[in-house]
C-alpha cells in the first residue's frame, strides 16, 4: 500500500471512528481507531503518518532546497496595492493560532479533523453564550417586573429557566 493511499483510508477510518463516536475526546478516538485498524494496514497507516508528521515538523523549514538553484520565492510581487493587501491578510490568517482538540495550532497546519474539532468547540462555545444571554433576558424582564434598577435589589429567585 503506498503512502498516499494508506492516508486517505487511514482518514476514511478516522471520520468513520470519530462519526461512530461524537462525544469521545481526541486521545479516545485514539485509541478507537488504533483497535480499528486492521494488522496488515498498520505499516502503510503508520508510514503516512511520519509522511504527514515529518513534512509538518521539517518540510516547511526545507521548501527552498527543492527549489532549484536561483528560483527562490516562487510568488510574484505584484504591484497592486490590493492585491499585496490580500496576501497578507491571508499570510497573518495562515499564522493565526487557534485551540483543535486541547492542541493551539496555526491555522495553516490544520486539516479536516482539526478544523472539525475547531467547528465543533465554537459550537460548544456558542451554546454557553446563548445559555448566558437567555438568563440576561430573563434578568432584564425581573428588573421591570420587579421595577428594579439593579439586579442586586431583586427577591430571591427560587426557580431559574434552564
Amino acid at each position: 500500500m503506498r503512502a498516499d493511499d494508506a492516508d486517505t483510508t487511514l482518514n476514511a477510518l478516522i471520520r468513520r471512528v470519530a462519526d461512530a463516536h461524537p462525544g469521545a475526546d481526541v486521545a479516545k478516538l485514539a485509541a478507537l481507531v488504533r483497535e480499528s485498524t486492521p494488522p496488515e494496514s498498520l505499516m502503510g497507516y503508520y508510514e503516512a503518518s511520519l509522511t504527514a508528521k515529518i513534512y509538518q515538523l521539517i518540510g516547511k523549514d526545507r521548501r527552498h532546497v527543492f527549489e532549484g538553484p536561483g528560483r527562490g520565492d516562487r510568488r510574484q510581487k505584484y504591484r497592486s496595492p490590493n492585491v499585496a493587501e490580500r496576501r497578507s491578510w491571508w499570510d497573518s490568517l495562515l499564522r493565526e493560532r487557534v485551540v483543535a482538540g486541547g492542541n493551539v495550532l496555526m491555522l495553516g497546519d490544520c486539516g479536516e479533523h482539526e478544523l472539525i474539532l475547531c467547528i465543533e468547540e465554537r459550537r460548544k462555545q456558542i451554546a454557553g453564550f446563548q445559555t448566558q444571554i437567555m438568563h440576561f433576558e430573563h434578568l432584564l424582564e425581573l428588573l421591570a417586573t420587579h421595577k428594579k434598577t439593579k439586579v442586586k435589589d431583586l427577591p430571591a429567585q427560587t426557580s431559574w429557566p434552564s
